[in-house]
């Protein structure tokens, strides 16, 4: 299970994705909280199921790459629901306040979870894994925000820009991921080791 201070409060979960403020309302299922896209068959969405599962053993970094190429599939659709803007209405600033300040601190969460993923990567594979485990299920949690603030903001291309930002971070965690997998216990001389500190930087971007 996730360490103590990785399970989140669920007071966000619950929200439901609505659709944009510059979106009609009708016809609109791609917001309704959980998409079928984006539901496991256990009914969690995704980012809630990732949040709830342990990687371990020798499947754990395949199982994460999985799991972050389902997360960035799913910020990809939500990006594909932003295409068609409509008349702007009004939206509820208390709930896009919430949902952008705790995207912000757990953003903050995910920088420092991913500078100890990197630094595990010269212990040994087992200290990997458990930062693995830290890291994307931070990162569950800052797509699921992503989806909830853009859902709640007024400009469509903040919106958008956002999600992107978020889609390429998760992209980069995923090649940093592998990188550390193959430096794992190597010296800081080894190329992977130099071919990881490159991707670190890329992910710190």
């Amino acid at each position: 299970t996730a360490p103590e201070h990785h399970r989140r409060s669920r007071s966000l979960d619950d929200q439901e994705i609505k659709p944009p403020p510059w979106r009609s309302t009708r016809g609109v299922s791609t917001f309704q909280s959980p998409s079928k896209k984006d539901q496991t068959s256990n009914g969690l969405n995704y980012p809630e199921y990732v949040m709830q599962k342990t990687y371990e053993g020798e499947s754990a970094i395949s199982d994460a790459n999985t799991d972050v190429i389902e997360l960035i599939k799913m910020l990809s659709r939500t990006l594909d629901a932003y295409s068609s803007p409509a008349k702007l209405t009004a939206t509820d600033q208390g709930a896009f306040q919430k949902n952008k300040d705790s995207l912000v601190t757990e953003s903050r969460t995910f920088v420092t979870d991913s500078k100890m993923l990197v630094s595990s990567a010269t212990h040994s594979k087992e200290k990997l894994v458990q930062n693995v485990n830290n890291s994307i299920h931070t990162l569950a949690r800052v797509t699921q925000l992503c989806q909830l603030t853009m859902a709640t903001m007024t400009s469509l291309p903040h919106a958008v820009a956002l999600g992107t930002k978020v889609k390429d971070v998760a992209n980069a965690y995923k090649t940093t991921v592998n990188a550390a997998h193959n430096a794992a216990g190597m010296p800081l001389s080894d190329p992977n080791m130099k071919m990881l500190m490159r991707q670190a930087t890329s992910l710190a971007a």
